[in-house]
């Protein structure tokens, strides 16, 4: 860094690709990005980092909440992954849908979810642990007579944001 510093001005800010770690030894030097005008910078790839990494704590009922969705690990918290619980009413539908970079994954804790995977109709009663790469479609809906209840992790982090979570 002190090499770039030199090399740029320490009045410059340095900004790392959306996946890079902030740490001496896991950045990638070779992706990194020198920003010297800020106004024209994407608002996306700049990130306030901690000083100190810390653990999160969330105890229950007190997590993020974005409509029927609970965050527990937001990307504020960590940009590795966001990290909910979800619950799923009787009769609701999500459309079918693609995430481009991300992996999805889902865990059931209650209820039956019907989730249909590039086509597959697959039924998940509780301990079903479905994970969706990057780039297959996928769809879910509750047809049964209880609420569904999931754990459900994004990776990297950014799906609370998209989907209206303030940082």
């Amino acid at each position: 860094m002190a090499r770039l510093a030199e090399k740029f001005g320490e009045r410059h800010l340095f900004v790392g690709p959306p996946r890079a770690q902030a740490t001496s030894t896991d950045f990638r030097w070779a992706e990194l990005v020198a920003v010297t005008d800020l106004a024209s910078a994407p608002a996306t790839r700049l990130r306030a980092m901690p000083e100190e990494p810390r653990a999160v704590v969330v105890r229950p009922g007190e997590g993020h909440r974005v409509g029927n969705v609970e965050f527990l690990a937001r990307t504020a918290d960590t940009t590795r992954f966001t990290f909910g619980i979800i619950e799923i009413a009787v009769g609701r539908v999500l459309e079918a849908h693609t995430h481009a970079e991300e992996d999805d994954a889902f865990y059931i804790l209650e209820g039956v979810m019907t989730f249909t995977l590039g086509g597959e109709t697959v039924s998940a009663p509780p301990g079903t642990f479905v994970l969706v790469p990057p780039g297959v479609e996928h769809a879910f809906a509750n047809a049964g007579d209880v609420p569904v209840r999931m754990l459900n992790l994004h990776a990297p982090a950014g799906f609370d944001r998209r989907i209206g979570l303030p940082d």
